[in-house]
């Protein structure tokens, strides 16, 4: 009975925030056109504590079922309130987010509250087809980057004379010896092998025009992004976004998207993941 009230009251704490923080969402009532495909929020910010509480430098917002990180910069200092428009992506008619009001612009940064905050987008405000787009991604489903057949050629090599020198330790006396050596011969074979491989590039990520969403001509960019090791991404451009193959994607994405420019994108050896880079952005309403 004791561990079930001790769980109500913090799942009651992660409703309601921090006593003296909390935050409030809705979609904004005049909308950009040149923000599409992101929609803008109205995000409110309040810190009725005064005195020692921190100030407030930043908001994360991540999808409660998963799904890219939003950071976004601000400053609300003890006892004041910030409201701001920020650019969010409208996938689903209700969005529920997971909210952190953090002391510094960076996701690991010190919690000053956190909170859920839903979200109902009108349907005509919907970009379900920019985000989600299995299209896109039939031309790139095989196009895996595969490894130089001289790198597997040096691999090879490498190995069967790592083989041999093992082989031939064995008749090393005395044991003592023969461990140390063998020892040492593992070592020697695991640089051996890793040099040609650290040699390539770990991610490749190519940039090709931008194809057509609904029939409609694109201006810009498309990069495909695929990675032979399990690596991370970094461009900085505010007009990049993400698209997914479908919801399963998107939300199992650990992507950090930073004032609506794509920051930092974890990518496995297996998978390919498309953005698009806008020149200029699509008309909408």
């Amino acid at each position: 009975m004791a561990r079930a009230v001790g769980i109500l009251v913090i799942l009651a704490s992660a409703a309601a925030g921090h006593a003296g923080a909390d935050a409030s969402l809705e979609p904004a009532a005049q909308q950009d056109p040149g923000l599409l495909p992101y929609r803008q929020a109205q995000l409110t910010i309040r810190q009725t504590e005064k005195g020692s509480a921190p100030v407030i430098r930043a908001v994360a917002l991540r999808q409660t079922l998963g799904g890219p990180t939003l950071l976004f910069g601000v400053t609300v200092p003890p006892g004041t309130s910030h409201s701001a428009l920020v650019p969010l992506p409208a996938v689903f008619v209700q969005e529920t987010y997971a909210v952190r009001l953090l002391t510094e612009p960076r996701v690991d940064a010190p919690v000053v509250a956190e909170q859920e905050l839903s979200i109902s987008w009108p349907p005509e405000l919907l970009a379900t087809d920019f985000w989600i787009d299995p299209a896109a991604y039939e031309p790139w489903q095989f196009d895996l980057p595969r490894w130089p057949r001289q790198t597997l050629w040096g691999v090879f090599v490498a190995a069967l004379l790592s083989c041999l020198a093992m082989a031939s330790a064995l008749f090393i006396r005395p044991p003592t010896i023969r461990l140390v050596a063998l020892l040492i011969l593992v070592a020697a074979s695991c640089v051996a092998v890793m040099i040609p491989l650290r040699a390539m590039p770990t991610l490749v990520a190519r940039r090709v025009n931008l194809p057509r969403v609904a029939g409609i001509p694109l201006p810009g960019a498309l990069w495909v992004l695929t990675c032979r090791r399990t690596g991370n991404w970094t461009h900085e451009a505010a007009t990049m976004q993400p698209v997914y193959q479908d919801r399963r994607q998107m939300l199992a994405d650990q992507s950090v998207i930073v004032d609506g420019s794509v920051l930092r994108v974890p990518i496995r050896p297996d998978e390919v993941r498309l953005f698009r880079q806008w020149d200029q952005r699509p008309a909408g309403k």
